[in-house]
């Protein structure tokens, strides 16, 4: 604008999306999720869950997560006989500032009906 520039802003780290997402029932109110770990810098994952198949208009919301390097996460304590839907996202973590992070595109999406 006509006062200058602003300072510059710290680089933002974004991971890249996990791949190959796949879901299998795992037993009881139990869905196995597994994916492939395609970033190198990584703080973790987040897994999102919604009920109702890919397809569905309901709500993300984030059910659990996953230290840097991990490939696999087990949903339990699902209703039988409901359909979810699935999707994981690396994230990145600044140590010296936790409030800032970085968060990859989402894998693609999968969904399973709880046994």
């Amino acid at each position: 604008n006509g006062a200058g520039c602003s300072p510059a802003t710290a680089e933002a780290v974004v991971p890249q999306a996990p791949a190959s997402l796949s879901v299998a029932p795992g037993g009881t109110g139990r869905i196995n999720l597994a994916w492939s770990d395609k970033s190198a810098v990584e703080s973790g994952f987040r897994i999102y869950r919604k009920t109702g198949t890919c397809a569905a208009t309901t709500a993300w919301g984030v059910v659990g997560t996953v230290p840097a390097n991990g490939v696999s996460f087990q949903n339990s304590g699902l209703v039988s006989g409901t359909p979810y839907a699935y999707q994981v996202r690396a994230y990145v973590q600044s140590p010296d500032q936790p409030e800032a992070l970085g968060q990859s595109l989402g894998s693609n999406c999968t969904s399973a009906t709880a046994p």
